[in-house]
């Protein structure tokens, strides 16, 4: 009976893969200026999505790339190797990709902040969004289901303004990215909606996992 019941949503019991996530982000940055070297709302961001993952789906595997950890080789290793062959060896399986942190835009190009950062358009200790995107064709090639959520400034860019999947609810095997703005668009915090940022808060609320309004509302823009 409750395969019959799935069924009617295109949902199936049968031949169900892994659920795996790579949750990513820097929130302390100690190069940068004074009153900026600590990002609490990707802190938040980061527990909060742990915990979701583990407690609320019951993911089989979540590894975390957080600071010093989320750099390059870590990224390119993950996407590109590890988790590809982890999604082949089970069909059918869930792929998440969630980051939070700074990022800056030069012209059409969004990048992510490292945690070595200098300054907020150090290009030096960066990702760009385009790279990172390379580094998904692989777990795109071998996960059923692909999401990716970036919470920083200017991360539509990820997208190169073209859709990175289908349209409307997947119910067939495919990539789908969501972005905390567009390419040009700063990305935001609010102590009204939560410690994290306003992207992962709306996620959360509307998931059920949103504890309610915080007190001492506090509205900033982060890049």
């Amino acid at each position: 009976m409750i395969e019959k019941v799935l069924n009617v949503a295109g949902i199936t019991q049968q031949d169900v893969g892994r659920s795996i996530a790579l949750v990513a982000g820097v929130s302390r940055y100690p190069r940068l200026p004074v009153g900026s070297r600590y990002f609490s709302p990707a802190e938040a961001d980061r527990n909060q999505l742990v915990e979701y993952l583990k407690e609320e789906e019951f993911f089989d595997e979540v590894v975390v790339l957080w600071d010093e950890d989320m750099n390059p080789e870590n990224l390119s290793y993950f996407l590109k190797e590890y988790f590809p062959k982890r999604l082949s060896a089970f069909p059918r399986s869930r792929f998440l990709f969630a980051y939070s942190g700074h990022g800056f835009s030069d012209g059409t190009d969004g990048y992510l902040l490292r945690t070595s950062a200098k300054n907020f358009s150090d290009k030096s200790a960066a990702i760009s969004l385009q790279s990172l995107r390379g580094m998904m064709n692989g777990v795109v090639e071998s996960g059923y289901y692909v999401l990716v959520l970036l919470n920083s400034c200017y991360a539509g860019a990820f997208l190169n303004n073209k859709s990175f999947g289908g349209r409307y609810l997947p119910k067939e095997r495919g990539a789908h990215a969501i972005t905390a703005g567009a390419a040009q668009e700063k990305a935001w915090s609010d102590s009204r909606l939560g410690p994290g940022s306003v992207f992962f808060e709306k996620v959360f609320a509307e998931l059920g996992g949103c504890g309610g309004p915080r007190s001492r509302p506090r509205r900033n823009y982060h890049s």
